[in-house]
This record gives C-alpha cells, structure tokens and sequence, in this order.
C-alpha cells in the first residue's frame, strides 16, 4: 500500500479507529523509504524510529472541538484530506491489525502548518524520505 492510499486505509479501518473526541485529529502517518537515495537499504528498526519522528501525516478526521478553543485562532489550520506538518513524536500512536498504516490521535494545536505536495519532504537531519504518492 502507498501513501495515496492512506484514505482508502482509512475508509476501510474506519469502523477500528479511535473517533477524535474534543481537540483531538486522527491523523495517518505515511510509509518512509526502505532505501536511500543511493540505494542503500535500511533497517526497519531505522525506518520505524523516522516514522515515529515524523512530520508529515494525512488529516482523516477531526473532533468537534478542534480550534473552537484555541487562543488566537479565528479558523481550523487543516481539514480532513489535508497533508498536514506537525511536531516530531506527536500524538498516540497506534496500528490496526493487518494495516501497515501507523495512526495517531494529536491536539489540535500540534499542527504547525499544510502542504499541498509531501512527496518532496523530508524531516531535517534524516536520511529516510516518505515514499512518493503516486
């Protein structure tokens, strides 16, 4: 499964995942390369420790108080379908059985900012870059 398939994940583990309560957005979290850019394969203990600092991930819902009691904050900084950055090692992480997809509940003020193309980001001071969505 790739990253353009997040929301299909989604879709079909919904009935499984946590509902966001309050200020919280259930976000999915995209696969990292397995190689570098020189080909190089990684451990999976190296691609899992960049996948939990991670930066980037995909907005698949969001609680009904989210941004309603943010100071400063006249409208929500994200929508569902949106590719949000967010703090490294944010949120609850956890995994459907059978999904390779990681998961995470975060406050809504965790998210920094949008993106309209992951493909060409990557977390500073990494080697691993998230798989191209196709």
């Amino acid at each position: 499964m790739d990253n353009a398939d997040l929301m299909t994940a989604y879709e079909a583990v919904a009935a499984y995942l946590p509902r966001p309560r309050g200020c919280k957005i259930l976000i999915g979290i995209p696969k990292m390369e397995r190689k570098t850019a020189g080909g190089l394969a990684l451990p999976d203990e190296m691609v899992e420790r960049e996948e939990a600092a991670g930066t980037l991930a995909r907005v698949l819902a969001i609680g009904p108080d989210a941004y309603k009691t943010l100071e400063g904050c006249s409208a929500p900084y994200c929508k569902v379908g949106d590719w949000v950055v967010m703090r490294p090692y944010s949120g609850t992480r956890f995994k459907i059985e059978q999904w390779e997809h990681e998961f995470r509940l975060v406050n809504d003020n965790t998210i920094e900012g949008t993106i309209d193309d992951p493909s060409f980001l990557m977390r500073a001071h990494s080697i691993v870059k998230m798989r191209r969505a196709s």
